[in-house]
């Protein structure tokens, strides 16, 4: 009877100083709704800097939307490690234990984005929110100048077809500085010319229109 009594008493006190302990090292409400607020709006920012950014074929709105809850749900992660609740880690843990991503990533820009997400939702969840801003705000400085960037100095390929006898007259439009001479092929009497030229495309698609005799003239682009 004594031995049953001073069991139970031993259990009660063991789950009360768990509880307890679950609820002192708990993060509160009102620093969880600020870390999910911070989240959400650093998470939008990405959101934005990719859409705005985009420079490949085809743009995919799904995983812009992912940046965001990858953010957040990072953010959750390491509010629930740092809380000490090793019952609900445990159970985080497991979960992605048996999450399988499927889909591969198509441009290699697009893991930095994933890591940009998950980077600021670890920040966010260890209560960095300088680091998760101002850092943040740098990147996306950094992604928009480059992206500038690259389309001032992107590439067109001009291709054209014209009769060989007019062939003089198309090499003094290749000789400007601007026009790089890709390839040349001649099969009898036709000619298929591939150019590489800058921004500045439309003045070379002029210069062949004032020729005469030429079949054709392709203008072409392409993303690395």
């Amino acid at each position: 009877m004594m031995k049953n009594i001073l069991m139970n008493f031993m259990i009660g006190n063991i789950l009360r100083d768990s509880f307890n302990r679950i609820i002192l090292n708990s993060i509160s409400i009102a620093d969880l709704v600020v870390a999910l607020i911070a989240a959400i709006i650093i998470g939008l920012y990405i959101f934005i800097i990719y859409k705005i950014t985009f420079r490949s074929t085809v743009y995919s709105y799904t995983f812009n939307l992912s940046l965001v809850l990858i953010t957040i749900i990072t953010t959750l992660i390491i509010l629930t490690v740092s809380s000490n609740n090793l019952i609900v880690t445990l159970g985080m843990l497991g979960t992605l234990g048996v999450v399988r991503f499927r889909s591969s990533l198509k441009e290699p820009l697009d893991i930095i984005y994933v890591l940009w997400a998950s980077t600021v939702g670890f920040a966010i969840g260890a209560n960095q929110y300088l680091i998760a801003s101002l850092g943040s705000l740098i990147i996306g400085i950094v992604i928009f100048c480059l992206s500038n960037f690259r389309i001032k100095f992107k590439s067109y390929i001009i291709v054209v077809n014209y009769p060989l006898s007019i062939d003089h007259k198309v090499n003094n439009i290749t000789k400007m500085r601007r026009i790089k001479v890709k390839s040349k092929y001649i099969k009898k009497e036709n000619v298929e010319l591939t150019l590489e030229v800058n921004n500045k495309y439309q003045q070379t698609l002029d210069k062949f229109n004032q020729v005469e005799l030429i079949d054709s003239i392709s203008l072409l682009t392409f993303e690395d």
